[in-house]
């Protein structure tokens, strides 16, 4: 059918809007940008585009509309999925400028094609609307072969509105899809006429089966509103488009499938996501459970296995054990997690404060022994010594004390767990055939064990249903062949057992920085003691009882004699700074002790000093405060080119510096400690005056200043390795383990066992 239409036989209409459409509609209008055209001809069809764009429904489900223009190539303007509404389309045709060029036909379609083939609306019926003066002899065989390229898709069409008297009319219908889809206007004045016409002409075709719209099988049947396609099995949509993927259920776990265009998604039961509600929603994946509890995941849900001590659906409370008020007459009732302590009135102890009569709680220790080469077979006895000894003076069974013994060199090995022995006699004849196994010092690793076997004894109870408090021994030189791991292991048992982690310093050398690292703190002092006495097993006892208990007490009832070298070599200012530096260290433990006193129960020093003769500067009787003390030590001076005797300095210890005519108690623990930069000799007398110290029991603790100590002298003069201390100029000297001893708790052995 060939169209032609008169500007003066057409009564154009009010503007109304078609709704003429069973399908989506992609049209792509190609718009003649030559010469021959003019600017005001180019203006007629753009103004045509905006009367076509006002006409027709403009959607995201509806009409697209795009805009090519072309001289001698193609331009896009916009494409379909640019715009979706009908002002944002008519401000973009306003904004399109005028080319004037050539008439290539053939680049329009085929850029027209560019737009179509970026669209994904596999439904909808596609339109190209080409408007053109026909001016393209030279383009014409390229023009027709891309014209039957886009007609060979059975839902495009091409439409032509030929402008002009010289349209070749016979190349136009060539390239249209059909003749009926060639239109011809005299002048593009006329364009606006026609836009009506043409879009009555696209609704008409969309309307009837003649463009064969149904697809993949399906049979087209013309109804009074237009038609209806009847699909194969497997497919649907109003022109059968799409495939019906939910026919073959693909949802699983009882999924809903829904399909859309080109495409299906399940609808998920709740408990399951996925693609096809193939994945079990891991609720668990949030964390929801606290408090170190345990999710177990549900299919909608999870459910949380509280450890012991929490409750809640989330384990987020934790559990009042006082809410049965388990405490007796008149104890006050403490919760923690997963226990109860209480805090009994004076004269009442025991768990529950059920009893007048005090008896340490029972207590879990772990001793960990150093086997290294670090240490000789005979120190190794000693540490084995010492744990029997320790063992001898404690209650040993399921509802008391239970030891476990773990050695470490190379490798960490438990000799024995704290339930394995259940008696002394079991007890001390395990700790007898431990062997000595000599290797490198990994404290660490005995350490780690030393947290598994804590771990697992704050889970249990004792037959009595009691709680059992937790302690650590560390019996070592303090030498270990990877510091920083050690000190990491036992900064992450102290989490665990933040207040019973005990060193115990033995060996040819002790280093008491690390003992201290590895060590926990009470009563502002490090926990960290000699292997020569059980300050150590009095200190951990004092925590198992009641703070009543009369027992066990806390004693400063100290004697510190401080003895200061004076002799330097030379009086170079080097001498004299290592003198000055000398007196600083022997300043040092005085500002530690807050214990100092004029009381019979506090800590009592006298100040002395030494070269080839000794001076005493004060007596324990004058009882000075600390800071006449150190007001004392800064007057004491030099003597130049003599060398010390320690000989004559340990006689003065022993026959005079501790008697009761110096102030001396005889229930007083004795200190003797020896400030020295080295300037003394070690005469034949000085073993017989050492050992009558030992005799005395006057416990001899060395410090040396300065860089040119010798620390093999130094332990000679020394109780034991552990009392021996160094200090330069760079370092700071360990002095605060020194209160362990000066400050010690003290209890009544035949109470404890």
């Amino acid at each position: 059918m060939l169209w032609s239409v008169s500007l003066f036989l057409v009564i154009v209409p009010d503007v109304v809007t078609y709704t003429c459409t069973v399908d989506p509609v992609d049209v792509v209008f190609v718009l003649d940008s030559s010469g021959s055209m003019g600017s005001v001809g180019f203006q007629l069809e753009l103004d045509f585009v905006k009367q076509f764009t006002n006409l027709v429904q403009i959607g995201a489900e509806e009409f697209h509309i795009g805009v090519v223009q072309f001289d001698n190539d193609g331009f896009i303007e916009f494409g379909l999925t640019t715009y979706f509404d009908k002002t944002s389309i008519i401000n973009a045709v306003q904004t399109i400028h005028y080319l004037r060029g050539g008439t290539s036909i053939s680049s329009g379609l085929s850029t027209a094609k560019d737009v179509l083939d970026q669209t994904k609306r596999s439904s909808a019926v596609k339109y190209v609307v080409l408007l053109t003066d026909g001016d393209f002899s030279s383009d014409r065989d390229a023009a027709v072969s891309i014209a039957n390229n886009l007609k060979s898709d059975s839902a495009l069409r091409i439409f032509i509105i030929g402008i002009g008297v010289a349209i070749p009319t016979d190349d136009m219908k060539q390239i249209a899809s059909s003749p009926s889809y060639f239109l011809h206007v005299n002048q593009a004045a006329e364009l606006a006429a026609v836009a009506t016409t043409t879009v009555n002409i696209t609704c008409q075709d969309i309307k009837d089966c003649a463009h064969s719209p149904c697809q993949n099988g399906g049979t087209c049947e013309t109804t009074q509103s237009g038609y209806t396609c009847k699909c194969s099995f497997g497919y649907i949509g109003v022109r059968c488009q799409d495939y019906d993927e939910c026919i073959s259920n693909p949802c699983f776990n009882n999924g809903t499938c829904y399909q859309g265009r080109d495409v299906y998604y399940c609808m998920c039961v709740p408990g399951y996501i996925g693609a096809r509600c193939e994945t079990n929603y891991d609720e668990c994946s949030s964390n929801p459970c606290k408090n170190g509890a345990t999710c177990i995941d549900r299919v909608n849900g999870y459910n949380c296995h509280c450890v012991p001590g929490y409750v809640g659906v989330n384990c987020e409370t934790d559990y009042d054990e006082c809410a049965s008020s388990p405490c007796r007459n008149g104890g006050t009732c403490v919760d923690f997690v997963n226990f109860f302590q209480c805090r009994c009135p004076y004269g009442f102890y025991e768990d529950l404060c059920e009893t007048g009569i005090c008896h340490p709680q029972p207590a879990d220790m772990i001793f960990l022994l150093d086997s290294s080469v670090s240490q000789t077979e005979q120190n190794f006895m000693n540490q084995l010594h010492f744990v029997s000894n320790f063992t001898d003076h404690v209650l040993i069974g399921p509802n008391d004390t239970q030891l476990s013994v773990i050695t470490f060199s190379s490798e960490a090995l438990v000799e024995f767990d704290l339930n394995t022995y259940d008696n002394k006699t079991t007890v001390n004849a395990a700790i007898q055939s431990i062997k000595f196994r000599p290797g490198i010092t990994r404290t660490d690793k005995a350490l780690q064990k030393a947290y598994e076997i804590a771990a697992s004894a704050r889970k249990r109870r004792r037959p009595n249903g009691k709680m059992a408090r937790v302690f650590v021994f560390v019996i070592t030189d303090g030498m270990s062949t990877y510091r920083e791991k050690t000190k990491y292991e036992a900064n992450y048992l102290k989490k665990l057992n933040p207040e019973g982690i005990a060193t115990i310093g033995i060996g040819e050398q002790v280093s008491h920085q690390e003992l201290r690292d590895i060590a926990t703190s009470s009563s502002n002092s490090p926990n960290v003691f000699s292997v020569d006495n059980f300050d150590s097993l009095y200190t951990i006892v004092t925590q198992l009882v009641h703070v009543t208990c009369k027992e066990c007490s806390h004693s400063a009832v100290s004697d510190v004699i401080l003895m200061i070298d004076e002799s330097v070599n030379t009086s170079n200012i080097e001498s004299l700074n290592s003198f000055a530096g000398l007196r600083d260290s022997a300043s040092k433990p005085i500002r530690l002790m807050d214990t100092i006193g004029s009381e019979n129960n506090d800590t009592h020093v006298s100040l002395t000093s030494f070269s080839n003769t000794v001076r005493t500067h004060v007596h324990f009787s004058d009882y000075l405060s600390r800071l006449e003390l150190l007001l004392n030590i800064s007057k004491i001076t030099h003597k130049e080119n003599v060398i010390s005797n320690i000989s004559s300095a340990l006689y003065y210890a022993n026959m005079h510096g501790f008697n009761e005519t110096n102030g001396g108690r005889l229930e007083a623990r004795k200190f003797f400690v020896i400030f020295t930069n080295g300037g003394f000799n070690l005469d034949p007398i000085f073993e017989l005056e050492k050992k009558r110290s030992h005799e005395n029991k006057i416990k001899i603790i060395t410090v040396g200043f300065g860089s040119n100590i010798n620390v093999d002298d130094l332990q000679k003069i020394a109780t034991s390795s552990y009392h021996v201390f160094a200090e330069t100029d760079e370092s700071s000297t360990n002095f605060d383990v020194l209160k362990r001893e000066f400050v010690y708790n003290s209890c009544d052995l035949d109470f404890i066992d």
